[in-house]
């Protein structure tokens, strides 16, 4: 059996890594820190041929072995040409094949940054989110729809939303949204709303604070987790995440909305994946914020189940059998317990989805301590990356 998991690199790289399944061990012990060896369904560290780009990778959808890949850029190239060899016209959003690595001919142009991009579950359309205004030379206010058969524009979906789109979750028949926008199609929606797969304002119109900037559909399809830099949902507190009615946009209790004090336009929550009653979660703290790292929350309760604290932004993290991958800025998690590579490298990291042991007291001062929270154990699979040249990061996205 053979998958692939891809992490998107500011480097102007996608660099996948072979999945390879290790043969069933006995139950990890508790107590343990790791690094663990060889754990079930691990994935190896191996760089598979993948096409690259001149720029920022903001965000990945994979639609069966297609990888559709959204940010800022202006070219792109095969695996292992140098910058300026052999480059090709990709302007902000490009597709290659999951399996080869190789770009496909699909060519659209979006005049502007794409930060987010997701595909509806039956993966007939691909939905875009950013700042920009024109797609195709067609007029496209910060949303666009293509048709994954043919890779044309959806002609008929063209929305107006009055300020950038952040995040985008989407099921057949409609699309939820998240960023800064206070309008669409000129109704008040407070960076939160639904449209139809037609493109028409549905009534669902919850209100956040501050930019939403994740977006996730529980597995049922009954319930919204939205996560950002907000304090406030529906005029209630609720800080960086919360959970909403699909339906009608009403806050649930959720006990994770009152720990984290993530805030503002340069702290929050920036990333949601859904693993069966688990949504996962990064924080990120350049600003007002207590929390770098990753939480998989009990969507019913929003229980903290495990929490991974490590020292620097963690941008995005993925779920393959039951390990929690990471691409992050974090160098330090030793008061984890996960005191290895010299506390260095932890751009891209793994632990078990599972928490094996508890926050140790934090040796470092100045950063919030977690002391006693279940923490999973860290896993040998070390990626070296070199910071890129656009933003000085390392990674933004991964998916698998």
């Amino acid at each position: 059996m053979f998958s692939t998991l891809r992490i998107s690199s500011i480097l102007g790289l996608l660099l996948g890594c072979a999945l390879s399944l290790f043969p069933v061990q006995n139950s990890w012990a508790e107590n343990n820190t790791g690094p663990i060896d060889n754990p079930i369904g691990g994935v190896t560290a191996d760089v598979l041929p993948t096409a690259q780009v001149n720029g920022v990778v903001w965000d990945q959808a994979i639609v069966g072995n297609t990888v559709y890949v959204a940010g800022e850029f202006s070219s792109a190239r095969p695996a292992g040409a140098e910058l300026g060899e052999q480059e090709v016209h990709r302007n902000n959003l490009m597709s290659y094949n999951l399996i080869t690595g190789e770009m496909t001919n699909w060519t659209p142009t979006v005049n502007g940054r794409i930060r987010a991009i997701s595909a509806s579950p039956d993966g007939k359309r691909i939905y875009i989110g950013g700042s920009f205004n024109w797609v195709n030379g067609q007029p496209r206010s910060r949303l666009a729809a293509f048709d994954t058969k043919n890779g044309e524009l959806v002609k008929d979906f063209s929305p107006a939303v009055g300020s950038d789109v952040l995040a985008i979750a989407a099921t057949n028949d409609k699309v939820y949204l998240g960023g800064w926008f206070t309008s669409i199609n000129g109704v008040p929606r407070q960076r939160l709303a639904a449209l139809s797969a037609s493109g028409e304002i549905l009534s669902w119109g919850p209100s956040a604070n501050y930019p939403v900037r994740a977006l996730a559909i529980s597995e049922n399809k009954d319930r919204i987790i939205v996560a950002g830099g907000f304090t406030e949902l529906n005029g209630e507190s609720s800080q960086a995440i919360g959970l909403l009615d699909a339906v009608t946009g009403t806050s649930y209790p959720f006990a994770a909305s009152g720990i984290f004090t993530n805030h503002g336009v340069d702290a929050g929550l920036g990333s949601l994946k859904i693993f069966g009653n688990q949504v996962i979660t990064t924080g990120y703290a350049a600003g007002r914020g207590d929390f770098e790292g990753v939480a998989s929350i009990d969507i019913s309760t929003g229980r903290i189940d495990n929490l991974i604290d490590c020292q620097g932004n963690a941008h995005d993290a993925t779920v393959l059998n039951n390990i929690i991958y990471v691409v992050s800025n974090s160098n330090y998690c030793a008061h984890t317990g996960n005191r290895t590579k010299k506390d260095i490298g932890y751009q891209t990291s793994a632990f078990t989805l599972k928490p094996l042991t508890k926050i140790a007291k934090r040796e470092k001062g100045k950063y919030h301590n977690w002391e006693g929270y279940p923490t999973g154990a860290i896993v040998n699979w070390w990626n070296d990356f070199q910071s890129g040249y656009a933003s000085g990061k390392t990674g933004w996205t991964v998916e698998s």
